[in-house]
């Protein structure tokens, strides 16, 4: 509740007390081993996006769920893989950034554009809101150009209307 109504610090305060019951590493029980992995993603995205001078620490707390994760759990993996590629864009560490993007797709496996519609949403998010916008920062015009050439079709077939708005946006960009 506190995150939802900007009470940063607060939230920051509950999920610490979580953590701490939870305790370090991965728990053997498999619910304690999911929770311990999403309250450490929660408090990366509060220490990331709502506090000011913290974000090392949230990059940090994001590779502790990374390395959490359940290796069955794939799309998860890429999901978080995907946030800290986000942050790392943020923090102007491009190299970083694409590290995870490509470890985030490879967990998504081949053709992720076949698969079901949330790994589609989520290899789009990757593409678009991800490796585009990264090219666009780091001036590489013919990079996000082969992005949005790589995607126009998935965007067009399973897209929904986010998806369809960051295509147009980063070819308006491009």
């Amino acid at each position: 509740h506190a995150v939802s109504v900007f009470a940063n610090d607060e939230a920051i305060l509950s999920y610490r007390s979580a953590l701490a019951v939870v305790g370090p590493g991965r728990p053997a029980d498999e619910l304690m081993a999911k929770a311990a992995v999403q309250l450490r993603a929660k408090l990366a995205y509060v220490l990331h996006w709502r506090c000011v001078g913290v974000e090392r620490e949230a990059r940090e707390v994001l590779r502790e769920a990374i390395g959490l994760v359940d290796e069955r759990d794939s799309f998860q993996a890429a999901r978080l893989l995907n946030l800290l590629a986000r942050m790392e864009i943020e923090n102007h560490d491009y190299g970083a950034a694409l590290a995870a993007f490509d470890a985030a797709e490879a967990r998504l496996g081949d053709r992720p554009e076949d698969q079901d519609q949330a790994v589609v949403e989520l290899w789009l998010e990757i593409q678009l809101e991800g490796r585009a916008v990264l090219y666009y920062f780091n001036n590489e015009p013919a990079r996000v150009a082969a992005v949005l050439a790589e995607v126009g079709p998935v965007v067009e077939a399973r897209g929904g209307p986010t998806q369809k708005q960051y295509f147009l946006t980063a070819l308006h960009r491009a």
